[in-house]
C-alpha cells in the first residue's frame, strides 16, 4: 500500500466512524439529567446494534492510525507543512 491508497483508506475509515457517530447521535437524543443515554435505551437490541457498529468502526480506524502514522510520517509532515506554510 503506497502513501494515496493509505489516504484513501483513512478517508474511507474516517467517513465510517462519523456516520455512525451521526446514526447513534440523531437516534437517541433522548438523554438523562446528567447528559447520558437513558438505561431503557441502553437496553434495546437496535441501540446495542449501533452502539457495536460505531465501536467497531472506530476502532478499525484506531488500529489502521497507528500503522498509517508510523508508517507515513514523513509524507504527512511534509504535506502538513506544505499547507501550513506562510508566505
Amino acid at each position: 500500500m503506497n502513501f494515496i491508497e493509505a489516504k484513501e483508506k483513512k478517508k474511507e475509515l474516517d467517513k465510517r466512524v462519523d456516520l455512525a457517530s451521526k446514526t447513534l447521535n440523531t437516534k437517541y437524543k433522548e438523554k438523562t439529567i446528567i447528559g447520558t443515554v437513558p438505561d431503557h435505551t441502553k437496553r434495546s437490541d437496535q441501540y446495542k446494534k449501533d452502539l457495536l457498529e460505531y465501536n467497531e468502526a472506530f476502532n478499525l480506524l484506531r488500529s489502521f492510525n497507528k500503522y498509517y502514522a508510523k508508517e507515513y510520517k514523513r509524507e504527512i509532515n511534509k504535506e502538513n507543512k506544505a499547507r501550513y506554510r506562510y508566505g
